[in-house]
């Protein structure tokens, strides 16, 4: 229970920050503007967290646990798509609140063209959950507004016990946004090798893509590994990306 506890305040004091940084970084924009794109940030975590929280109730309930007296691994699932459905769903009024400001002042919403959208692109990402605190970075190029392909290395450290280097997985990063407003939602796929214990690698992401206009973005989501090879078979955490031209 204490990790799932430390799991929670950490995964919620990223969430903070992200708040923060959006926050900071739309002065340009109207108080209806903001208060929309917030809705919409809201809503697409919160669906997000909630198809996380069920994918992984899902493998976790399919994975051999014929040596463990109790599988709590649905559960932990369940509470995750319960809360994100929680977000999710508080988001939505302050979407439509938003929406309705703008057009009562004549707003128009952020949208962004591929062209400005194409070129290569640096990827500096933070994620955590269970068992895992994992930083990465990678290179990439965005082939529209929409699609990003690009590769990745990460080292994971068990937060929940010494800090050592537990896995260090080189992966293809992939990602795929729907629309070209400023608040989008993604989903991204990884696929790779993890070289510190010689196993597959790979991961679901599903989240939010925040666009700037001066060619950087933020990325939140939420998201579900596969690491057979290391000391947990499947985790469950948040990403949290910043990508810069």
């Amino acid at each position: 229970m204490k990790q799932i506890l430390r799991t929670v305040i950490l995964c919620t004091m990223l969430l903070s920050l992200s708040g923060q940084i959006f926050a900071q970084k739309v002065d340009s924009l109207s108080r209806s503007e903001k208060r929309y794109d917030a809705g919409k940030a809201m809503v697409y975590v919160g669906g997000g967290t909630a198809l996380a929280g069920l994918t992984f109730s899902v493998i976790t309930m399919l994975e051999d646990n014929s040596g463990r007296d109790v599988n709590i691994g649905p559960y932990v699932g369940y509470i995750t798509a319960g809360l994100g459905g929680i977000v999710a769903l508080a988001g939505i009024p302050v979407m439509l609140s938003g929406r309705a400001s703008m057009r009562n002042d004549g707003g128009i919403m952020m949208t962004f063209s591929d062209d400005y959208a194409k070129g290569f692109a640096t990827v500096l990402e933070l994620g955590a959950g269970l068992p895992y605190i994992k930083p990465s970075a990678g290179v990439g190029y965005n082939f529209s507004d929409n699609i990003y392909l690009g590769a990745s290395v990460a080292g994971c450290c068990d937060w929940f016990g010494s800090l050592d280097l537990d896995c260090v997985p080189v992966y293809a990063d992939a990602r795929f946004s729907f629309g070209n407003k400023r608040v989008a939602p993604y989903i991204g796929a990884n696929v790779g090798y993890d070289v510190l214990n010689s196993g597959i690698y790979t991961a679901l992401n599903y989240g939010v893509r925040i666009k700037k206009p001066n060619q950087k973005s933020w990325w939140i989501a939420s998201n579900v590994e596969y690491a057979p090879k290391s000391g947990s078979v499947y985790s469950i955490g948040m990403k949290f990306s910043y990508m810069l031209f």
